[in-house]
């Protein structure tokens, strides 16, 4: 992954983009795939904007893999990532619905995730109850 994580680890959370030539990156989450979308060119020296043919996420729900430009979001809600507050992908507009209303934040779709909205996600993981411990894989969260 391209935040030192393994996506492996949690496959609840995982996203995708996939490229013309076949290739794909995986991500541990949508957070670290929309941060990788707004600066590819940093993240990517092979592949440009033109070459994604596809971005997947996971639906919360049933963990089915669903295209990330249909899913509805719930955005910074208290249900926190393996890298703290996410993005969380659902393929029902009411699922999302409900879910935002037990567990809080904004339901966007993915034309409205903006770099604004995504740093709004980051911040100080430590004042959400969280605890960052080294681990043999870089860093993870414990809950």
């Amino acid at each position: 992954g391209k935040c030192g994580m393994y996506p492996a680890n949690y496959p609840r959370w995982q996203a995708q983009i996939i490229f013309k030539d076949g290739s794909m990156t995986p991500f541990d989450g949508c957070r670290c795939m929309f941060n990788f979308m707004n600066s590819m060119d940093q993240y990517d020296k092979v592949h440009s904007w033109d070459d994604v043919i596809g971005m997947l996420v996971k639906d919360f729900n049933n963990g089915k893999w669903i295209n990330a430009a249909d899913a509805y979001f719930v955005v910074g809600s208290k249900m926190m990532g393996p890298m703290g507050k996410e993005l969380i992908p659902f393929a029902d507009q009411a699922a999302a619905m409900k879910f935002h209303q037990e567990q809080g934040g904004n339901m966007m779709m993915y034309a409205e995730i903006t770099p604004e909205v995504l740093k709004s996600l980051m911040g100080d993981m430590k004042k959400h109850g969280g605890d960052m411990k080294k681990h043999g894989h870089g860093l993870y969260y414990v809950l």
